[in-house]
This record gives structure tokens, C-alpha cells and sequence, in this order.
């Protein structure tokens, strides 16, 4: 019985093996008698590992291509649908918070470390260190319906933290561009130690 399609493939494995036998077989290069048993010998023990470094290599790359196609265990999946995320200079992040500063559903976001928060803040912050080994969980257990406006030193943190934010489905959320470092260069009130 054939099999359409497959009616050459004896002719690739034994192609295969012939490649294999040449590649793993130190003796294929040696002539004469004195070495004919040992050649022997040799080019199928070689070819026998040949076969098993093919197969565990298949199964190899089979197993990495499904390990890459599937989520990392603490990869963070859209939770929903992401309202208004916005990147904002720090004026217009200055007025957001001037008009929403007695609203208790509106949170100032400071994503440095304790002591850069201690150093220099915007009033009203709260401190959320990036570089927590927790950090994406302790955001994901932040209220994701109220509206965050969020910074760091000078906005690669808070850029990272932004996207997770988003990717979280955040209701409200926006970024400070330039960071604390932006919005003391443009005059705008902080609070020091």
C-alpha cells in the first residue's frame, strides 16, 4: 500500500542516514586494511548516537517551539477593555491633579525607590517601588477603577509601568513625560525632605 505523498521518503532517510554516517564517522577519511574492523565498529556506534542526537534534538526543538507559544507563568494578560490612557507633559499632569485633588478615586503614582521618593515628590504621592520583586502583582492589586497619574525619575519606570497598567485594563490612567525631573524643570510644585 502507498501512501501518497510519502513515496520518497525512504529515499531522505536513507539520504539522512548516509549524512549522518559521513558527519559522525571519523574513520570514513581512513583507507587500508588495519582499520577496516575498527571502521566498521566505530561508524555504527557513531551513526547508533547519530540517531539519538537526531531524535532528542527533535524533541528538543519540538518542546522550545511549545514552550514559546504558550504564556510565561507570570506574564500579565489583558484583564478587559483599557479606558483613557494618556502620556501628558507635566503641565497638563499639574492641572489634572489641581482639578481632581479632593477626589478620592484619583491617585498621584510615584514608581522610584523609598529613598528618591523621600528625597523629592509631587504632593499627595504614593510610592510604589518598580523595583520590587512583586511589582506587577502589588499594581494588579491596585483599584483599576480609579484614575492614576503616574511618574518616576524621568519616565522610563513609569513608561514600563504605564504599559502594564494598560495591559491590566486601567481604567484611567496617565503617564508624565519626563518624569519628576521634567515637572521640577518647568517650575512646578514638589515636596522636598
Amino acid at each position: 500500500m502507498s501512501v501518497p505523498g510519502l513515496q520518497g521518503y525512504p529515499s531522505i532517510l536513507k539520504q539522512q542516514e548516509q549524512l549522518i554516517g559521513k558527519l559522525l564517522c571519523p574513520f570514513n577519511t581512513l583507507g587500508g586494511r588495519e582499520h577496516k574492523a575498527m571502521k566498521h565498529f566505530y561508524c555504527l556506534q557513531y551513526k547508533r548516537k547519530g540517531y539519538a542526537v537526531l531524535v532528542i534534538s527533535f524533541f528538543l526543538l519540538l518542546f522550545l517551539v511549545s514552550a514559546c507559544t504558550q504564556q510565561k507563568a507570570g506574564h500579565i494578560k489583558p484583564v478587559g477593555k483599557a479606558g483613557i490612557q494618556k502620556d501628558v507633559d507635566p503641565a497638563e499632569a499639574f492641572a489634572l491633579i489641581k482639578k481632581s485633588r479632593n477626589n478620592p478615586d484619583f491617585v498621584i503614582l510615584d514608581v522610584r525607590t523609598p529613598d528618591e521618593f523621600k528625597e523629592v515628590r509631587i504632593d499627595g504621592a504614593v510610592n510604589l517601588d518598580y523595583y520590587l520583586d512583586n511589582f506587577q502583582q502589588e499594581l494588579d492589586k491596585l483599584d483599576k477603577n480609579k484614575t492614576y497619574v503616574v511618574y518616576c525619575r524621568t519616565g522610563r519606570r513609569s513608561g514600563d509601568t504605564f504599559d502594564i497598567m494598560k495591559r491590566l485594563g486601567f481604567k484611567e490612567a496617565y503617564h508624565v513625560i519626563g518624569g519628576i525631573k521634567r515637572w521640577i524643570a518647568n517650575d512646578l510644585p514638589v515636596v522636598r525632605k
